[in-house]
């Protein structure tokens, strides 16, 4: 699919929204007000119980507000009938939450056929998310829940809350029931197919290094969906509103500002590039001349097939070990993306290649430490960040009333 240049999404505004459930004294949600901007990622995080999943929830109706409005594109949601506006927005939770008797290419299917498409467009659009969404068609359309991992699961949960072709997705703690590394792979696939639909995505999160990387706006929430501040990553890491708001990213701020730089921001090792069946004189006299120790085998498209030192070359042609295809990142990838390649490699370094999968240099820890060292000896911003959202606030206009100033309980 070629990638979008407009934003799809929609713009939603909060205006003063509570929730307040029966029998309970305090508000869960109090005077909530807040623009989501079409077309962006906004991360809601908080202390558990602050009230981020019943203001996700709110969007779509599965929790009612007790006053206030929520609007998408300017439209009350209260003056839409609620099955509709559910179908009308996509929702992905933990796990997936497929339904087991149903077979991938039907749980894809279920929006669309509520709205009543015809049977080639709904397999036409299943097969295209399956391949969004890293999951080949041919192999996963028919098969069930069950037969999946929980990340593959997960994928399909993200293909169907994209089924309809909403505006709006919502996400609720969507990759917090996989492991580490597959839930890194999910982020990577969320942001690759946000590139391509410029959908408004609300995801919610206890995990603030996950919030960092998914989300063009940070939302960051005190008890009672109180607005600590609202802005971008670097806007919170580097001039945090208060002390709860520095508290809650951590003392490692400059370590997570590495989610946010890319690998154009650090210098690569070069490396002898070499074809399997070279010979390896030839290679070990052309790595002394380039003063390198890296010698990484390509194909005949310059992709990368595997990686050796040069004191590991043996024999009297370079070989392509099966089983050692290197560890590969994209040139947008982000540097702790790096790092987590790092801690997995052979090497002292990570392979980055283009978007066409040809090799541009070799990033090491080395570069990584000393670009981490730059930004330790940057000076802090004390002055509000421009764009930045103080409690209360609504993107473009302020609370005279104060509401929302309040400190956490």
């Amino acid at each position: 699919m070629s990638q979008t240049s407009t934003a799809t999404g929609s713009e939603i505004v909060f205006a003063d929204v509570v929730k307040r459930y029966p029998g309970q004294g305090r508000a869960a949600v109090d005077h909530l007000s807040l623009t989501i901007p079409a077309g962006r990622i906004v991360t809601f995080v908080g202390v558990s119980g602050c009230g981020k999943t019943t203001s996700l929830k709110m969007i779509n109706r599965l929790i009612e507000p007790t006053s206030g409005t929520i609007t998408i594109d300017g439209r009350d949601t209260r003056s839409l009938d609620a099955d509709e506006l559910r179908r009308r927005i996509g929702y992905v939770i933990q796990g997936g939450s497929l339904f087991p008797h149903m077979t991938v290419g039907a749980n894809v299917a279920v929006v669309p056929k509520l709205l009543g498409w015809n049977k080639r467009r709904i397999a036409r659009r299943t097969d295209e998310l399956l391949e969004m969404v890293g999951l080949d068609p041919a192999a996963y359309r028919d098969r069930y829940p069950k037969e999946l991992s929980g990340g593959q699961q997960q994928r399909v949960g993200v293909a169907r809350g994209l089924a309809a072709d909403p505006p709006v997705l919502l996400m609720d703690e969507p990759f917090g029931a996989v492991d580490p590394i597959t839930r890194t792979h999910l982020q990577d696939e969320l942001l690759d197919v946000q590139a391509q639909l410029h959908k408004t995505i609300v995801c919610v999160t206890h995990d603030i290094d996950e919030a960092i990387k998914l989300g063009d706006r940070i939302l960051v929430l005190q008890d009672q969906a109180r607005i600590a501040q609202y802005g971008t990553a670097s806007e919170i890491l580097t001039n945090p509103a208060d002390d709860f708001v520095a508290d809650f990213t951590g003392g490692g701020s400059t370590l997570r500002r590495l989610a946010l730089e890319r690998v154009s921001s650090i210098e690569l090792e070069s490396a002898v590039l070499v074809r399997g069946g070279d010979p390896v004189a030839r290679v070990l006299a052309q790595a002394r001349e380039r003063g390198t120790n890296q010698v990484v085998v390509v194909d005949g498209r310059n992709h990368p097939v595997d990686w050796y030192w040069t004191n590991t070359l043996r024999g009297e042609r370079v070989q392509v070990r099966p089983g050692r295809q290197p560890i590969l990142l994209d040139e947008d990838a982000t540097l702790d993306a790096v790092l987590d390649a790092l801690v997995t490699s052979f090497h002292e370094g990570a392979l980055v290649v283009d978007h066409a999968g040809e090799f541009l240099g070799v990033a090491t820890f080395d570069e990584i430490t000393r670009f981490v060292r730059r930004l330790s000896a940057e000076p802090v911003d004390e002055s509000p960040a421009e764009g930045a959202q103080r409690p209360g606030e609504i993107e473009g206009e302020s609370r005279p009333d104060g509401a929302g100033q309040e400190p956490s309980c």
